[in-house]
């Protein structure tokens, strides 16, 4: 879900902004795994960067991935008059929600292959000391392009099957809501388009 807020102060201009995590989710993901393409691994002065965007870039990756299940979770369950069921589910791991929204489906689609980029995530999320050099070894900017992929392909079908999308579109909410206003003369988002 969404939010959308409207300020209507004394003045001739109406205000419409959109609250959308998941979106933002994917934004921030895409933000920093282009930061990490901008700076070589190598270099001792832009190696650390190249590290801190991709770490960012796989933390944000599994946040969109467990923000987009859970609402499609959210949606399915209450659809289906068992909302309640999300209380007890909401808080299981992104694996067991990925089950459960396949099994319930019967899916054909392959569960997304992300358990190495999984396995690294845990290493910097559930930091244990004397493993740094495992978690910076591991990590490549290879890793997240492939979870990436899964991701992406996984939830292409999953929309397909659900017949959700996996956001709803900021910007046409907003084009839809503001219709009866006149017309949108600044725009903002967290992807820094226009």
């Amino acid at each position: 879900m969404s939010e959308i807020r409207v300020e209507i102060p004394l003045g001739d201009q109406v205000r419409v902004s959109v609250i959308n995590t998941r979106e933002d989710l994917r934004d921030d993901f895409k933000y920093f795994i282009t930061q990490a393409r901008n700076y070589k691994p190598d270099p001792v002065e832009s190696g650390f960067l190249h590290q801190r965007f991709l770490r960012a870039a796989l933390l944000s990756m599994f946040a969109y991935a467990e923000a987009v299940v859970n609402g499609w979770l959210h949606a399915f369950l209450d659809e289906h008059r068992m909302a309640f069921l999300f209380t007890r589910l909401q808080r299981d791991s992104l694996d067991n929600k990925i089950r459960v929204l396949q099994d319930s489906l019967s899916s054909v689609a392959s569960r997304p292959n992300v358990a190495e980029a999984k396995q690294v995530r845990n290493l910097f999320v559930h930091f244990t000391p004397d493993r740094e050099d495992e978690a910076f070894g591991k990590l490549s900017l290879e890793l997240i392009e492939s979870a990436e992929r899964e991701f992406d392909r996984w939830m292409a079908e999953m929309e397909s099957a659900l017949g959700l999308p996996r956001h709803p579109d900021s910007r046409e909410l907003i084009r839809g809501f503001v219709e009866g206003f006149g017309e949108v003369t600044k725009e903002a988002n967290s992807d820094g388009g226009k």
